[in-house]
């Protein structure tokens, strides 16, 4: 019996946790952004982008991007004086799906990849349906797989926007803009790849993602991209977004000048609540929103120096208001005739009837496209400073 329970022990050992998978830090590659292309003439593969930081000391070559089939590349600036170094390489491979592509990029490398601190993820417009929903449940599948990573599209290759030649790598660049350098919250969505995923698979919801191009190489985001599940519909502009966020969502510290007539007020700081509700009559669904919005006077019609009355504030008010709620209700009506609920009406309408389930799956799109819409905005403006 002693020696059953020593051998006993020895096995149970094995299962102890350790360090034999360890793997020095200075060993692995981690893979900063994924870029996703179609290959033209050839729909079994897709075209992948794999971006690490380059932390070799002197070097490399300083070529822009990642070549063809299993080729691979570097770019961006390095250390300024002296020798530089490039900040990132590419490389790009052509595979059927994502982990294979990952498997042979890593036979151009003496570092082992890593998908734990992945920042961006680009997926060309040109992907099909059936592509676009491969990758995102790869990744989503993935345990290794940051899904805090931000997702965006581009119709421009995505090999090239993550060759972009930016002081860091590009992939870092757009997640550092949208989570951190970006202040307001409106012009520009801010998806996470599980995020994503959630409103692609949730019923009564569609996804979208932000549009990302390059301008004079830089990187610049471009309006919102817009789905039926996995399936792109068509896109909103930058300005849009920023309705759609007020009619769906909320927006932060965000300046705007106001037109009336052929005269304007600017406000700022604003900040908005809204809260939607689906109402079904025979079958017609009416589209109910209430939005409040708060912001900060910062110059009158005049541009004067006076200061503003009781009477000129109500009347900016209710300017903003009547403003606002025409240019939500067409971004509003465009997503209809688009027939593509990114608001979450349906979803709305499901949780508060879970029985009607088949009904939102099968129906909603037609029943979004044609139902009416109810829509209040309450504005409330603030005088600030000495000027006003």
């Amino acid at each position: 019996m002693k020696y059953l329970r020593v051998a006993v022990l020895c096995v149970l050992l094995l299962c102890l946790p350790g360090c034999w998978d360890y793997r020095r830090i200075n060993d692995r590659a981690q893979v900063l952004g994924i870029g996703v292309d179609p290959v033209y003439g050839n729909s079994k593969v897709l075209s992948y982008t794999f971006q690490v930081p380059n932390l070799e000391e002197g070097g490399g070559d300083m070529s822009i991007g990642g070549g063809g089939n299993g080729g691979s590349g570097s770019g961006g600036e390095g250390n300024r004086g002296g020798a530089q170094s490039p900040a990132y390489r590419n490389f790009t491979v052509e595979a059927a799906s994502l982990h294979t592509a990952l498997a042979q990029a890593q036979t151009e490398y003496n570092k082992g990849f890593y998908l734990g601190n992945l920042q961006a993820i680009v997926l060309n417009t040109g992907l099909n349906k059936i592509d676009i929903q491969s990758v995102i449940e790869q990744l989503m599948r993935s345990e290794s797989a940051d899904k805090l990573a931000q997702i965006s599209f581009s119709k421009e290759s995505a090999q090239e926007i993550l060759s972009l030649p930016t002081s860091t790598a590009p992939a870092s660049v757009i997640e550092s803009t949208l989570t951190v350098a970006m202040p307001q919250q409106g012009f520009v969505p801010h998806v996470r790849l599980w995020e994503f995923w959630r409103d692609a698979e949730l019923t009564g919801l569609e996804a979208h993602a932000t549009i990302v191009t390059s301008d004079s190489g830089n990187l610049k985001f471009d309006g919102t991209e817009l789905f039926d599940r996995y399936s792109p519909v068509g896109e909103i502009s930058t300005a849009d977004n920023l309705y759609y966020n007020l009619v769906a969502h909320r927006i932060r510290r965000m300046p705007m000048t106001i037109p009336d007539g052929d005269k304007s007020f600017d406000i700022r700081a604003m900040g908005s609540t809204s809260k939607i509700s689906v109402t079904m009559n025979h079958g017609v669904a009416t589209l109910h929103d209430h939005i409040t919005l708060t912001a900060e006077l910062i110059s009158s019609e005049d541009r004067d120096t006076r200061p503003v009355t009781n009477q000129e504030l109500k009347k900016y008010e209710s300017v903003t208001s009547r403003y606002l709620k025409a240019q939500s209700l067409r971004v509003l009506t465009e997503l209809q005739s688009k027939g593509t609920d990114i608001c979450g009406f349906g979803r709305w309408y499901f949780l508060h009837n879970p029985a009607q389930e088949q009904y939102i799956q099968t129906r909603w799109d037609d029943v979004f496209k044609h139902a009416n819409t109810d829509m209040d905005v309450v504005v409330h403006v603030k005088r600030t400073g000495n000027l006003i």
